[in-house]
């Protein structure tokens, strides 16, 4: 088994556990998922077939996947479009209320490619001053097990 498969394993196991589902984890489960997410991280920055495939961001610390998403002026709102994740779209009042709902619709739309077990789209590379917004850690941790 390649060092791939025994970190996904953890990780797979632990995201099964049924405390994984409540919204408060148990101190000790998000401890153990913590680190098992790191050595996995760890392993994906070092494999160069894994990080091709993991696009990571590099904001953030680089533990979580993040999306370029595009900004546009529409009326008195600004939409809110992702080039990979074509059914994510939103809008908001300004700028910051953009990106803040734009890391919701993403999520949810993770939420429905795993759920249908779609393929779920790799991040691409940002363009010059496009924004990222990150999936959460547990939601990056899923996307990770279930794309390799």
């Amino acid at each position: 088994m390649s060092a791939v498969c025994e970190e996904r394993s953890v990780l797979s196991k632990l995201l099964s556990a049924p405390e994984f589902r409540d919204e408060c984890l148990p101190e000790s489960v998000f401890v153990r998922w913590k680190k098992a997410f790191r050595n996995y991280m760890r392993h994906v920055s070092d494999c160069s077939e894994c990080r091709a495939f993991n696009r990571v961001s590099a904001a953030g610390g680089g533990n979580m996947l993040a999306y370029p998403v595009n900004l546009k002026k529409d009326g008195k709102f600004i939409l809110v479009t992702f080039p990979d994740i074509p059914e994510a779209i939103t809008q908001g009042d300004n700028e910051s209320h953009a990106l803040a709902m734009a890391a919701e619709v993403l999520e949810l739309a993770m939420d429905f490619y795993l759920e249908a077990k779609r393929p779920i789209p790799i991040p691409s590379q940002a363009k010059r001053g496009q924004h990222l917004v990150e999936l959460p850690a547990r939601v990056s941790a899923k996307v990770l097990l279930v794309s390799k």
